[in-house]
């Protein structure tokens, strides 16, 4: 018997006008299958590039000294080691992504942190997403974390809020879910992140007072004051607090730009964890470097990575393209010809070298994958 495609069959029938003639209770229950199907169409045809890298489907690590190949964002992973489910002052969580591999280098460096926040008395961290077993793209969710040199830490809350206003919100957050009736999944996913809570709130995207705590400030200088540490990836707020409470202090006297603070780099999201990229290790010879960072602590211009600016550029991208189609309706025939051959040129040139890139890729890591 061929399969239903339930679709296709809500389809025929909003076609031939036979719907509203359904039962009531089997018209939701079609409605809502149909598109679950849609959506996981789509969602299998958006995620079906990143299946492609062969290296991927690994279950072990390869064989061969450690080396990061390729750079943060198109890279794959020889030789990699392991995190441990946890050490001295640190705990790696949602293993079950099986994304806790990754250069020994950053294995130590994790280890190296772990024993800091220990040494300063700190609630432990917590480590999420390192890289896959021989890194490469993943199925969901980063475009990065691909050359074993990317981990992301979360933030947390330190002892007080544990003690005191997680425990208010998680109160509060059980007596929603029987209100609402939410299913065990959704609860446990609402009670993580009350566990992990967010350091912004409101749509000021504000640092949440009652999250942030000495702990943040301390923990992510101690993450950047890390020699093998490259880059720190936190939310614009973040940042503009530890450029605030640097600046205040008697240190920012004696040494304006310390290195440190140029390390911490705002970037969309982060607000829950923060992302450590580290250098190329010394030995990785295919392992392609970042480039180096921006002159000046970084601390200006922070806003432009905010939702309010972030949708004033759409807008104005928006009213701009208008006004490009103004412009172009206004050249003769052969003019317009002339501009719509030189811009499917660039995009040629732009597939190309992004072939030329993942070519290059397969290349380099093609003996990483399983045979």
């Amino acid at each position: 018997m061929p399969k239903l495609d339930l679709s296709k069959r809500l389809h025929s029938l909003l076609l031939y006008g036979k719907l509203s003639r359904l039962p009531v209770f089997y018209m939701v229950l079609l409605c809502s299958i149909a598109l679950t199907q849609l959506s996981a169409q789509f969602h299998s045809s958006a995620w079906a590039k990143r299946e492609r890298l062969p290296w991927t489907k690994a279950k072990t690590p390869s064989k061969g000294q450690a080396q990061s190949i390729g750079s943060y964002a198109n890279g794959c992973l020889q030789g990699a080691a392991s995190l441990p489910a946890q050490g001295p002052g640190f705990k790696s969580i949602r293993r079950f992504r099986h994304r806790y591999f990754a250069h020994p280098e950053s294995i130590n460096l994790v280890r190296k942190l772990g024993k800091a926040v220990q040494e300063k008395q700190l609630t432990p961290i917590e480590v999420g997403d390192l890289s896959q077993v021989r890194g490469g793209l993943m199925a969901y969710g980063h475009r990065s974390h691909q050359s074993g040199l990317d981990v992301d830490v979360w933030f947390g809350g330190d002892a007080t809020y544990l003690q005191t206003e997680a425990k208010r919100r998680l109160q509060k957050l059980k007596r929603k879910a029987k209100k609402k009736k939410w299913s065990a999944k959704k609860l446990k996913q609402k009670r993580f992140d009350i566990e992990h809570p967010s350091l912004i709130s409101g749509w000021r995207e504000l640092i949440d007072q009652k999250v942030w705590s000495k702990r943040h400030q301390t923990l992510l200088r101690l993450a950047a004051e890390q020699e093998e540490v490259a880059r720190i990836f936190v939310h614009f707020r973040i940042k503009e607090q530890m450029c605030t409470l640097y600046k205040a202090s008697p240190e920012f006297k004696t040494q304006p730009e310390p290195l440190w603070l140029r390390k911490l780099r705002p970037w969309y999201g982060h607000h829950q964890h923060f992302h450590i990229r580290l250098h190329c290790p010394k030995d990785s010879l295919e392992c392609d470097n970042q480039g180096p960072l921006p002159k000046g602590l970084g601390c200006e211009g922070l806003s432009w990575f905010s939702k309010v600016e972030q949708k004033e550029r759409k807008l104005a991208e928006k009213d701009t393209e208008e006004q490009r189609k103004q412009e172009f309706a206004m050249f003769s025939k052969q003019e317009q010809a002339k501009i719509k051959a030189e811009r499917a040129q660039k995009r040629k040139e732009r597939i190309k070298a992004k072939a030329e890139k993942r070519a290059l890729l397969l290349q380099r890591c093609a003996h990483l994958a399983p045979k």
